[in-house]
C-alpha cells in the first residue's frame, strides 16, 4: 500500500483492515525505487512499539511511537513492527433478562473487535453453544431468508445478524496503544473497545421461558462462543383498576396493564392466600382483551365476583396467566369486595290466611338469592331457612326476571336484576321482620348461601 496523503519524512499514517486471525504478521517496508522489502526498523528507522493488536473486519491504525509512553519491557528487541490479528471476541452482556413475547427484542454486548459480520444467537441452557450438527431455519418473516446454524436455537432467538456495531478506528487505536507488557495475553490492560448489538424482530416464545445462553460467532470462527446468559422473564401483570368495593354477582371492567399481554391470557379470583384456592369469579378463566395492540401493554376483562361476601371473606385474590389457564401466577393485587344488600320491600303488611307477593328491591337480586320471615327481636343470622322463621315465613327462593346460564362456570353472568318477588302465607299475627340471603356460589355443585340480613 502506498503511503498516503499527509506522509512526512518521519511519520507516515496507514490504515488497513484485517480479515483473518494471524500470530506475529509483520509489517515491511519498501521504499520508493527499491525492488526489496525490508523489515520495518531496517531501513525505515521506526521505534518499534511492541504488539499492536487488530481484529478481522474493522480498521485499524499503525503508528510509529506513540503519544502514551512505552516500557522497556515493551520493545520488540529484534527491531521489527509486528501485528497479533486477534479473533474478535464478546466479553460483556448489556442485558440480564428479557420478557417472553415482547414484539421486539433488543440484546447488546461490549467486546473487542466485534463487527457487522458476526452472528448472533439463543440457545437453551441445557445446550452449548458450540451446538450439535442440526439444521434451522429462520422462523422470523423479515425477508432474510434462511441463515445457516449449527445450533439448537430457541423458538424466536435463531442466529441474526448485529443490527448494530461500533468499530471507531482511532478509538480503537488510542486503547490498543496503551499496552505494557511483551505478550498479547497480558499485553492489554484497557477497556473494551466495542460495541455490537442484534435485534429479534419477533418475540422470544412461551415455551422458552427460563435461563438461556447468548452465543456469539465472528465472520471465520467455526463454532460460536458463549458471550453470557440471559434470563427469559414470563409475561406479567403490573397495575389492575378497580380493587376496592367490588360488588358481588354483578359484572364488572377490569383493566390491568402489563408486559407482552395477549388476547390468548386468562385472570381467575381465588379466595384464600394461594392461587389455588377455591374460584371466587365468573367465569372461571376470563380471557382478556388488549387495547393498545401492538405494544400490548394494556388490557381490560369483563368478569363476576363470586361466593362469600363481605361478612365472611370480602377479599379475593387476582391471578393471572400468560399460558391460557396451564399455569397461573400471583399478581400481587386483591380486590376488596361487598355484599349485594336489599333496601326495601312492598308491602309491609301482609294479610293473614291468604297469599300475598312481596317484592324486594336491593344492589343485585340475582337467581338464587332467597328471602325469609323471622319473629321480631331475632336475628339474621346463619343460611338455615327455618331460624327463627315465624310460621309461613320459612326461606324461599326469589323469583326474578334475569335468569343465570345454565353452566354459571364456564360463562359469564347477565347484569342481575334489581328487583325480586316472593309469595308468603302466614296464618297467623305476629310482628316480624323480613331477612334476605344473597346467593353464594364458590362451590360448583352446591349453592352456599350468606348469612341472611335485615334490612
Amino acid at each position: 500500500e502506498r503511503l498516503p496523503a499527509g506522509t512526512t519524512s518521519t511519520m507516515a499514517k496507514l490504515s488497513y483492515t484485517f480479515e483473518l486471525p494471524a500470530t506475529h504478521a509483520r509489517f515491511c517496508y519498501r521504499y520508493k525505487g527499491s525492488t526489496v522489502w525490508e523489515d520495518m526498523g531496517g531501513s525505515l528507522t521506526n521505534r518499534a512499539s511492541g504488539y499492536l493488536y487488530g481484529y478481522e473486519g474493522g480498521q485499524h491504525f499503525l503508528h510509529g511511537p506513540t503519544d502514551r509512553p512505552q516500557l522497556v519491557t515493551n520493545l520488540v528487541y529484534s527491531g521489527n513492527q509486528t501485528v497479533s490479528v486477534l479473533p474478535p471476541r464478546a466479553v460483556t452482556m448489556l442485558e440480564a433478562s428479557a420478557v417472553a413475547r415482547v414484539s421486539q427484542l433488543f440484546l447488546s454486548a461490549r467486546g473487542d473487535g466485534l463487527t457487522e459480520l458476526g452472528k448472533w444467537a439463543l440457545v437453551p441452557l441445557r445446550v452449548p453453544c458450540g451446538g450439535t450438527a442440526a439444521s434451522r431455519v429462520n422462523l422470523i418473516g423479515d425477508g432474510l431468508g434462511s441463515i445457516s446454524t449449527r445450533l439448537r436455537s430457541v423458538k424466536g432467538g435463531e442466529t441474526r445478524y448485529p443490527t448494530i456495531y461500533q468499530n471507531d478506528a482511532v478509538s480503537g487505536y488510542d486503547l490498543l496503544s496503551q499496552c505494557s507488557g511483551r505478550t498479547q495475553v497480558d499485553g492489554c490492560e484497557v477497556g473494551l473497545s466495542s460495541e455490537n448489538g442484534v435485534g429479534y424482530p419477533t418475540s422470544i416464545d412461551i415455551s422458552e421461558i427460563g435461563q438461556a445462553n447468548v452465543c456469539y460467532q465472528y465472520r471465520y470462527a467455526s463454532e460460536y462462543s458463549q458471550v453470557g446468559e440471559i434470563r427469559i422473564l414470563p409475561p406479567f401483570v403490573r397495575t389492575a383498576h378497580p380493587t376496592d368495593g367490588v360488588l358481588l354477582n354483578t359484572p364488572f371492567v377490569l383493566h390491568i396493564e402489563g408486559m407482552a399481554l395477549s388476547d390468548t391470557d386468562v385472570v381467575k379470583l381465588v379466595q384464600g392466600g394461594t392461587c389455588e384456592g377455591p374460584i371466587s369469579s365468573r367465569p372461571y378463566y376470563a380471557q382478556i382483551v388488549v387495547t393498545d395492540p401492538p405494544i400490548r401493554t394494556k388490557a381490560e376483562v369483563t368478569l363476576t365476583v363470586t361466593g362469600p361476601g363481605d361478612y365472611a371473606d370480602g377479599f379475593r385474590k387476582l391471578c393471572y396467566s400468560y399460558d391460557a389457564g396451564v399455569t397461573f401466577s400471583d399478581t400481587g393485587f386483591t380486590l376488596t369486595v361487598r355484599s349485594p344488600r336489599a333496601h326495601s320491600a312492598v308491602p309491609t303488611q301482609l294479610s293473614l290466611s291468604a297469599t300475598r307477593k312481596v317484592s324486594l328491591f336491593g344492589d343485585a337480586i340475582s337467581q338464587g338469592d332467597r328471602v325469609k320471615i323471622i319473629r321480631q327481636g331475632a336475628t339474621c343470622y346463619g343460611t338455615g331457612d327455618f331460624e327463627d322463621a315465624v310460621l309461613g315465613g320459612q326461606g324461599r327462593e326469589l323469583v326474578v326476571d334475569t335468569v343465570l346460564p345454565e353452566d354459571i362456570g364456564e360463562e359469564q353472568w347477565p347484569v342481575p336484576a334489581t328487583q325480586g318477588s316472593a309469595q308468603f302465607l302466614l296464618p297467623r299475627e305476629d310482628p316480624a321482620v323480613l331477612c334476605y340471603l344473597h346467593r353464594c356460589v364458590f362451590l360448583p355443585l352446591l349453592c352456599l348461601f350468606t348469612p341472611f340480613c335485615a334490612f
